[in-house]
């Protein structure tokens, strides 16, 4: 089963000079991991928990929390269609 988890490196490499970090989306298969990055949404890494959600309090934190969800759906949606097309190959 596919998991995926938004997640924020807190290394000092991936903080940039304004303190921002980008979000990540893990994505967890077959004990194998992969990130990918939904485009521009930076978060100060203290503003997310460890489950992965925006904190409440943050500045256009639903807008985020709905962009990393949409962004979410939209690569399980690809998963499912990769393994639909794996399991029964499109024949000519």
């Amino acid at each position: 089963m596919t998991t995926f988890k938004a997640i924020v490196f807190q290394t000092r490499r991936h903080i940039k000079q304004d303190g921002t970090s980008n979000i990540k989306i893990r994505i967890y298969h077959n004990r194998e991991s992969q990130y990918i990055a939904p485009p521009a949404t930076n978060i100060q890494p203290e503003n997310m928990n460890d489950s992965g959600r925006v904190l409440p309090n943050v500045t256009n934190g639903e807008m985020i929390e709905y962009e990393i969800n949409a962004y979410i759906q939209m690569n399980d949606y690809l998963c499912k269609i990769k393994r639909i097309l794996i399991i029964n190959p499109v024949r000519n």
